[in-house]
């Protein structure tokens, strides 16, 4: 099992009461020695327990011996914030949600930022009809080399991850437990054919829950977990909160939890959905997504490929930009140098009502004082809703090609990328329409 000192001192300093994740994320952000994580918790009010060094060295020698008991034989390692391998998150994740150690087996560069991970979702009693759209689906998905990402539970979560096994492709399963206690039980064979066909677990906990309660939160946190490390969060069926079934005296409105933290996340959402479903509740997660986001995805299983597509391809753009950080007035940030031929060519505007497209003059500066976050969600917002499949970088502008289907035409969104701040960046703009 590999593991480093400093996933040992993450986790040994975890142990101390008062001492939570948003501590830890904004403390540890990279590898310290014990002696100057023994000096911040002193310094804090936050931790409630006594701490030295001979106190901090105790118990991170007992954890290391729990660790080795417990999971030699279950886990392949330990990676925590800081660590080189440790795997970066999508979205905006606020401080207290961000995982900060990681237990796996498998291949951990699954959760790589370069892959297209997309979590799949569900119920736990599906119909055959919703399990065969849903193969379907994840069939399709997995040819066209997705990541597939979900949390090993009965129903829709072991359809996709049994489905991404026989044909051929890996998947995630992001468990609520140890490693060395796969729940459901049902599906340890289907962890065991997970790992041995490429794929993974993960986990962000190595002791069984202390209660009811902890158990419960440890489902919701997994539930975050497969939003954060997932490009969209597709939908499969489920029942909302307030669903009523005569056939199911149970309603699991599990998923929810996750397409919430999606959409706070900044993620693609989408869903799976028909028509002939317009009755059944296991779909009223779904219609309420559907009524609730309008540029949530919907895959109509007997035709899905051109929005599926757009699913695909249109996942990493707003994990690209939001790693973005623009210093300095944003006085010109639109302001473009269009090309000659300026007749299909779209731009920005910042109005009283946010920022729209427009063609009606040559450059739209963002006026200061604005938000740039909220001038880059537009546009991602945007290339998400619009066919846009192809971009270059002229004079330090970027311009994006869409097709629109209410005019059936070409045309050009220009997009000055000072935000794209380095070379890298810019590779990332362009690898993104051409991938």
């Amino acid at each position: 099992m590999k593991y480093t000192e400093n996933a040992l001192n993450i986790l040994t300093t975890k142990t101390f009461k008062g001492i939570g994740d948003a501590w830890i994320n904004k403390h540890l952000t990279k590898p310290l020695s014990f002696e100057i994580i023994v000096q911040l918790l002193q310094k804090d009010s936050k931790c409630k327990d006594n701490v030295d060094e001979d106190i901090f060295l105790k118990i991170r020698r007992n954890l290391e011996s729990i660790l080795t008991s417990k999971l030699e034989n279950h886990c392949d390692g330990i990676t925590a914030i800081g660590d080189d391998n440790f795997p970066k998150y999508r979205g905006n994740v606020k401080e207290s949600e961000r995982p900060n150690v990681l237990f796996y087996r498998g291949d951990l560069n699954l959760l790589s930022d370069e892959n297209k991970n997309i979590a799949v979702i569900g119920v736990l009693n599906p119909d055959k009809s919703t399990e065969a759209d849903e193969r379907k689906i994840v069939h399709y998905l997995v040819q066209k080399n997705a990541v597939i990402v979900s949390g090993l539970a009965l129903g829709c979560d072991t359809i996709a991850h049994d489905e991404t096994v026989k044909s051929n492709g890996v998947t995630v399963a992001i468990l609520p437990s140890p490693l060395n206690k796969i729940i459901p039980r049902e599906n340890k064979k289907l962890a065991d054919d997970i790992v041995a066909n490429g794929g993974l677990l993960i986990t962000e906990y190595y002791e069984q829950p202390k209660s009811a309660q902890e158990n419960a939160g440890r489902f919701v946190k997994r539930d975050r977990l497969q939003a954060l490390f997932s490009d969209a969060v597709l939908l499969s069926a489920s029942y909302n909160i307030d669903s009523k079934d005569p056939n199911s005296p149970q309603i699991d409105s599990g998923s929810k939890h996750a397409l919430e933290k999606a959409k706070e996340y900044g993620l693609q959402q989408a869903v799976i959905y028909n028509n002939k479903y317009a009755h059944n509740p296991k779909y009223d997660l779904n219609r309420f997504i559907i009524q609730d986001n309008k540029s949530a995805i919907i895959l109509n299983p007997d035709n899905f490929f051109k929005e599926l597509d757009t699913l695909f391809y249109s996942q990493n753009t707003q994990s690209i930009f939001q790693e973005i950080q623009y210093e300095g007035s944003t006085d010109d940030l639109f302001s473009l140098n269009p090309p000659e031929d300026s007749s299909n060519l779209f731009y920005l505007e910042s109005t009283t009502n946010g920022v729209i497209i427009t063609k009606n003059k040559k450059s739209f500066p963002i006026k200061t004082g604005d938000v740039i976050n909220n001038g880059v969600k537009i546009i991602l917002e945007y290339c998400l809703n619009q066919q846009c499949y192809t971009a270059t970088i002229q004079n330090n502008i970027g311009f994006i090609k869409c097709f629109s289907d209410k005019e059936k035409q070409e045309y050009i969104l220009a997009i000055k990328i000072d935000i794209l701040n380095n070379e890298e960046d810019k590779k990332k703009f362009l690898k993104f329409f051409h991938p």
